[in-house]
């Protein structure tokens, strides 16, 4: 009983630290200006966001340039008309640097069968907004090859120049480690997947090599995923690129190079060591570090 009173109050007492911090950031960073030189010789860095993100998304932009001498370019894609104009009424930009996109747009862009499947998606609830960045993430993946970050990443050092070393030996799918296995377990044995047998895999921040997705997500893997997408689970769409990374050979990042951890839980500071860091279920641990 004791114990438990304890525990019950190192979690109270730590969330309310993060979220005190959370509340300072969030008003000490409204508004970013994009200026400057890109960089085109590299993939375009894609971020899908949803309006109650954008000041995750602030941070992570903010991050990566800090880290960053010249950025790549920025695609920003909002998943509803109001985040879109959100969007843009919180980051300057004038240039070719940075784009702001509606997800509608990407979604137009897809075949049919790949259409089909998203809007069966995204009407189920509570989780048919993943449809959305996937949708997005099938598009922009068809036309080039991509960076792919959620919003709730933040950039600890130089990635971009590492990466650069890692595109000589043309992978096709660059992936994080993920802590756990978060697969929907009913579509992978639907897929014949074999991807419980592998390390568990992370989508939050990738490297798609050009038209994998679409090469690899076939009609009979739509086929066979869509009854489980009319009542989707919070883990389709990773499993969906997991099924991908491994057919197509895909290979882990290092976990010094891109991390998703919790190891660091409870810490006041963080003491995770890594060019990149994804805080999948650890929003307070973002805000911490941010």
């Amino acid at each position: 009983m004791i114990q438990r009173l304890k525990n019950s109050l190192k979690y109270r007492l730590f969330f309310g630290y993060c979220r005190s911090l959370e509340a300072a950031k969030k008003r000490r960073l409204t508004r970013l200006d994009w200026q400057g030189e890109f960089r085109s010789d590299v993939p375009p860095l894609l971020i899908v966001t949803m309006e109650k993100d954008i000041p995750l998304l602030l941070y992570s932009l903010k991050s990566m340039r800090q880290f960053t001498a010249t950025p790549p370019v920025i695609w920003l894609a909002g998943d509803s008309d109001a985040c879109v104009e959100k969007l843009k009424s919180v980051v300057a930009c004038n240039t070719e640097a940075l784009k702001i996109f509606h997800w509608k747009t990407f979604f137009d862009e897809l075949r049919p069968i790949e259409k089909r499947f998203v809007e069966i998606w995204k009407e189920s609830k509570p989780w048919g907004g993943y449809a959305r960045k996937f949708a997005v993430t099938v598009a922009a993946n068809r036309k080039s090859a991509i960076l792919l970050s959620d919003a709730d990443v933040l950039w600890k050092g130089d990635f971009l120049s590492h990466l650069e070393r890692m595109l000589k030996s043309n992978p096709a799918i660059l992936a994080g480690r993920d802590y756990d296995y978060s697969y929907d377990r009913n579509v992978a044995e639907a897929l014949r997947s074999e991807i419980f047998s592998a390390p568990p895999l992370n989508c939050g921040f990738l490297y798609y090599s050009r038209n994998i997705l679409p090469a690899t997500l076939d009609a009979n893997l739509y086929a066979a995923a869509e009854p489980f997408a009319k009542n989707a689970s919070t883990h389709i769409e990773q499993t969906l690129i997991a099924h991908a990374f491994q057919k197509s050979g895909g290979r882990l990042f290092e976990t010094t190079e891109v991390a998703t951890t919790l190891s660091d839980n409870f810490s006041l500071k963080e003491k995770v060591t890594s060019l990149v860091r994804h805080y999948a279920g650890a929003k307070d641990l973002f805000w911490r570090d941010a």
